[in-house]
Parts: C-alpha cells; structure tokens; sequence
C-alpha cells in the first residue's frame, strides 16, 4: 500500500507551486514591460534626435551636414531631397527605399529585420524650392538582444528562486506544526506509558495562536479524562469493597445456620445413649 504523503509535505507542494506560478506571471510581466519600454525609450530617442536635426535646419545653420555626418548622437539621423535623394548621414540600405511619412514613429520589417524609423519634412534654405525629409531609424535587435539577455537571466534565476520558495516553504511549514508535534510526542508517550497525567507542553513565550489554543483544549481535555477516570476507579473500589463485604456477611450468615443445624442434630438423645438428666442410666425412648 502506497505510504501517503504528509499534511507538511503537501502544503510545501502547494506553497512552491504556488509561488512558481506567481514568480513566473511575475517575470513575464516585468520581462514583457521592459521590453516595450525599450522600444518607447528607442522610439523617443529617434524623434528626438530627428527634431534637433529639424530644428538646426530651420535656423539655416550652415554646419548642420557637418554636424550630421560627424556627430556621434546624430548617428541614425540622414537627410535627403524631396524626392529621396540620399544627401549626407547614416545610410541604411534596408530603409532607404522606404517611403517616407511625416510625423509618424513605426516599426518596419526589412529581410527578416526590425526597424523604428521616424521622418519629418522641413523646410529647405532660402531661394530652395522644397525641402528636406529628415530620417531616423534605430535597429530593434539591440532592444530584442536585450529582451532575450533578461529572459536568459530569468531562467537562470527561476531555478534557484524555486529552490529557496521549495527551502521556504520547508521551513514554515516545520515551524508551524511544531505544536502539532508535541501534541504526537504527547500523545505516543501516554500510550506507550499509560500515564495520563502527562500533559503537551507550553511554551508560555510561544504566540497564541490556533495552534496553541488546540493544545490548551487538549490539556484541558485530558484534565477532565483523568479526573473521570480517578472518579470511575474510586467509584470502583468502593463498589467491589461493598460486595466483598456482602460476601463475607452471607458466608457468616451461611455459616452460623450451618452450626446450629449441626449442634441441634448433635443434641439429641439415641437409644441406650447416656441419660440427659444425669441419673447415669441408658436412655430409652
């Protein structure tokens, strides 16, 4: 017969399961969350840029090529003609033949590739006819390399974090069936002793919980089994020392009859039996 599992053990099960459960929602929600906050930070990062860019045209400052060509926080910003002529800036292959659409931050998929890219028309030098389309584009697959290092890291820790809840939930559940240990340990002890005067033990130091109320109403129970039981024995004893001494008050009774059927039939006369009355002659009937 299959030996079956332990209140504590299945309360860890359920405890760390539990847990597990929680832990992992958990991290899929902060892993999904910082992802998408990545790309909102990606995506501002791009409209920002592009904006200063915008801004330095519209001041008609004379070194904005330079500054877009060399500038290291302008490194995903390009500019072109109206009609899509590359001018100066980064170049993308893989977006540059996107169409263009002012003011609107999207993600394009190019080969199996993600990109946010983000464009915004401004207005050309004086005497210029048109302008200028201004582009940003970030590669996702930075925020994607991102995204999978903190899942790596999630199941790396997910482990360890299952070990210390299953540790947990271990040790609270042997903390908190300690009362219910003594309550065995009492208990087995009565048995195996027959003595019912033991009692579980208190620790008056110990919070008053559930647990050692149960102990108080065993205590107080085993109070009252006792005091019966020493009640029953008395009542006992009284009763068998009453019956023994009606026994020994009919075994007299019995027994005086008895003697006096035996001195009455020894107190008669037979024939040629000394005479009672003394005269030393044969009695005759």
């Amino acid at each position: 017969m299959k030996k079956p599992t332990s209140i504590k053990t299945r309360i860890t099960i359920w405890y760390t399961t539990l847990m597990f459960v929680l832990i992992v929602v958990v991290l899929s929600l902060v892993g999904g969350l910082s992802y998408q906050l990545s790309i909102d930070s990606v995506e501002k990062d791009v409209i920002l840029q592009v904006t200063q860019v915008s801004e330095k045209l519209s001041k008609r400052q004379p070194d904005v090529f330079e500054i877009v060509e060399n500038k290291e926080e302008f490194k995903n910003v390009s500019i072109y003609e109206m009609d899509g002529k590359y001018i100066v800036g980064e170049y993308i292959y893989d977006v540059a033949n996107i169409s263009f659409e002012e003011g609107i931050p999207r993600r394009e998929t190019v080969d199996g590739k993600e990109y946010i890219v983000y464009d915004i028309r401004t207005p050309g030098p004086p005497g210029r006819h048109g302008g200028f389309w201004i582009r940003g584009v970030e590669s996702v697959s930075s925020t994607m390399l991102l995204g999978r290092s903190a899942i790596i890291i999630m199941l790396i820790l997910i482990p360890l974090i299952l070990l210390l809840t299953a540790l947990g939930g271990y040790y609270i559940t042997q903390r908190a069936f300690r009362p219910v240990n003594n309550i065995i340990k009492t208990a087995n002890e009565i048995s195996a002793q027959n003595d019912i005067k033991q009692r579980i033990e208190l620790n008056p130091e110990a919070k008053q919980d559930e647990m050692y109320d149960l102990s108080v109403t065993l205590n107080h129970m085993l109070d009252k089994i006792e005091k019966d039981i020493t009640l029953f024995m008395l009542k006992s004893e009284i009763r068998q020392n009453i019956e023994r001494k009606e026994v020994v008050k009919k075994t007299l009774t019995n027994d005086g009859k008895d003697f006096q059927k035996i001195q009455a039939k020894s107190s008669k006369v037979g024939r040629n039996d000394p005479c009672p009355c003394g005269s030393g002659k044969k009695y005759k009937q």
